[in-house]
């Protein structure tokens, strides 16, 4: 690519990023990948500041962690993610985007940001729409895979917003290629105006360990066969499909134990004990809680095997991290993740929601030696490095603020007229 001329001598443009998830003291490990890809753009030389759901009652309203200031704006939660609720209020809805429109325009009005950088399309997208129009803004769009394989489908007022968004953002990011497949299919986007940008994992945090070490550490019993769960429990997450498939995994073997990490809200989880317990699964399905991305590393290279049942899915940034372990992974034919399966020769695919292929496909898995599986790293180093990622975001918004559009002149000589 040329080297372009900016138009003025800023170095690096200043960013205010909308996001639904970002790391808070109740809940340290959700949204990490954005506060991951934050701090590689400040240490970038980009001026950033972030406004984000206070979801929990018990996080703060504005933290400020390695320079960056987080502004969380208060919504009638209930106390829960959105991901927790089978059906979100109304009044949940209306409160997030009149709190959440109001915090961001106030925001990136003071700091003078000149481009908004929303995560996900849909809601926060929506949200960066109507702030970025008001303060004529350059507008950036992050596409996850749930805001438009869940939330657009179950919505068409979230469909046709997600819609008016992507058609008046400057860029569109996608996280993976089948995402971006699926918005021009879907939403009549045109490709030249979609970047597949992952944001990638710290490879060198998420590295092979010896997985006797690593389960000494977490005082672990060796001789366990242990498979990972980790992606919540929203029903798109495929967890219903886990459980079906486990009763028929223990019984060909014995000493079999399913870990499932991350933070579940309270009556959820009784109630899953509750089928636990029905299924006579209770000693055979232990819940966590949730995990600091820092000790993630140990529970993956302890794990026999990670289990991915998404009934849709973007990237599946799990799979990644497993298989950066050298952990084998069984995924859901779904998203990118068939791709990543086959590039790395990393573990099996089942179709989604069948589980009685995911039980034969847990079972063969764990008789069979885990070193049968040769992953390839090198091509998880070439394309989901989160360092090398976010410089390439930040190259994108450098020409977007002071260049012509990065989807070409034709395109926006078209735009207009």
């Amino acid at each position: 690519m040329p080297t372009l001329k900016p138009k003025n001598e800023i170095p690096q443009p200043s960013i205010c990023i909308l996001t639904l998830a970002y790391p808070s003291q109740a809940n340290p490990s959700h949204g990490h990948f954005i506060e991951k890809q934050a701090q590689i753009l400040y240490k970038l030389g980009h001026s950033l500041v972030v406004v984000a759901p206070r979801t929990y009652y018990a996080d703060s309203f504005l933290t400020k962690n390695n320079g960056i200031c987080v502004y969380r704006f208060p919504y009638l939660s209930g106390n829960k993610r959105f991901s927790d609720y089978h059906r979100i209020p109304f009044l949940t809805l209306m409160t997030f985007f009149f709190s959440g429109f109001w915090q961001a325009l106030k925001v990136a009005k003071k700091k003078k940001c000149p481009i908004i950088l929303a995560h996900w399309v849909v809601p926060t997208g929506v949200i960066g729409f109507f702030v970025s129009t008001i303060l004529k803004k350059k507008l950036v769009v992050t596409v996850h895979g749930s805001d438009i394989n869940v939330y657009t489908e179950k919505s068409r007022l979230a469909f046709w917003l997600a819609k008016l968004t992507f058609q008046k953002s400057s860029i569109i990011i996608a996280a993976s290629s089948d995402l971006k497949k699926k918005i021009c299919q879907k939403f009549l986007i045109e490709k030249e105006k979609i970047k597949v940008i992952p944001i990638g994992i710290d490879l060198e945090l998420f590295s092979p360990q010896p997985k006797n070490k690593a389960r000494k550490v977490l005082k672990v019993p060796q001789k366990l066969k242990i498979i990972l769960f980790s992606g919540g429990l929203a029903e798109v997450k495929g967890f219903e499909v886990l459980i079906k498939a486990l009763p028929e995994v223990v019984k060909s073997m014995s000493k079999v134990v399913c870990v499932v990490l991350g933070k579940i809200e309270t009556k959820k989880l009784k109630a899953l004990k509750n089928q636990l317990e029905e299924k006579r699964l209770e000693n055979k399905v232990i819940f966590i809680g949730a995990v600091s991305p820092k000790k993630m590393p140990l529970w993956l290279n302890m794990a026999d095997l990670v289990v991915i049942p998404s009934l849709s899915e973007g990237l599946g940034l799990i799979a990644i991290e497993a298989l950066s372990c050298n952990t084998p992974i069984i995924a859901s034919a779904t998203g990118e993740l068939p791709q990543i399966i086959k590039k790395t020769n990393g573990g099996f695919l089942f179709k989604p929601g069948n589980y009685r292929e995911l039980s034969q496909k847990i079972t063969k898995l764990l008789k069979e030696r885990k070193n049968r599986f040769k992953i390839n790293r090198q091509f998880l180093k070439e394309n989901y490095n989160l360092t090398e990622n976010a410089k390439q975001l930040s190259d994108f918004l450098k020409q977007l603020v002071f260049t012509e559009p990065l989807y070409g002149p034709d395109y926006y000589n078209k735009l207009k007229k």
